[in-house]
């Protein structure tokens, strides 16, 4: 989102401790965005999105899930096509982790995810997979 500082990289560092600051309750809102250049075009079969985790807060409870993620993907990073919105029942969940798949795929350099806060307003993204069908 405009005026994060966060470092994409760290969507893909294995660190579950470290999304705190992608709450997709930041700003006021329950809607967190974030968009990334893959560096190159590739075909793109699903996400795997990991939830912020801090035992101490108890971030694995179910209402931490995100209840909706919205998927645009582009090959120039100017024109976004709407893959769909994933909801919270369509999505599966194992140990912290909600999963998003595509039929066949979609030809894509740059992702943008609009997360939406699950019921608890402070769903938070700490790591990214990104599954590119062969």
């Amino acid at each position: 989102s405009p005026g994060s500082d966060i470092d994409v990289a760290q969507l893909f560092d294995g660190n579950l401790e470290n999304g705190a600051a992608l709450r997709a309750d930041g700003d006021g809102g329950r809607t967190k965005v974030i968009a990334f250049d893959m560096g190159a075009t590739k075909n793109v079969s699903g996400f795997r999105f990991a939830r912020y985790y801090k035992d101490y807060y108890g971030w694995w409870q179910d209402a931490y899930y995100f209840s909706s993620v919205k998927i645009e993907f582009s090959t120039d990073g100017s024109t976004w096509n709407e893959a769909g919105t994933a909801t919270e029942s369509a999505m599966p969940k194992s140990e912290g982790y909600q999963y998003c798949s595509f039929y066949g795929g979609v030809s894509a350099r740059y992702l943008r995810f609009s997360f939406e806060s699950g019921e608890s307003t402070v769903s938070s993204l700490a790591e990214l997979g990104v599954y590119v069908a062969n």
